[in-house]
């Protein structure tokens, strides 16, 4: 079962230049930025919930990651056959 999120929340919170702003290395979001992204796009969340939502949106990414490596290893291993 592959997990693909359309149209949702998580999609509409952060745009590629958003991501960018964070900074050159890799940072965690923090749920205050979480907050100052959606209150910019009309949304009102209290901080616990920004990380509610950040700590979701990491589960899913975790999935995504260890699906997409187990069809890469899949696919190595019927090359191989």
């Amino acid at each position: 079962m592959y997990i693909r999120i359309q149209d949702s929340l998580a999609q509409r919170m952060i745009s590629e230049a958003e991501l960018l702003n964070v900074g050159c290395k890799m940072e965690k979001l923090k749920p205050e930025k979480v907050v100052e992204i959606l209150r910019k796009r009309g949304m009102d969340i209290s901080v616990e919930q920004g990380a509610q939502m950040l700590e979701l949106l990491r589960k899913f990414a975790n999935i995504i990651v260890f699906q997409h490596l187990e069809s890469q290893k899949h696919d190595a291993m019927r090359k191989a056959i």
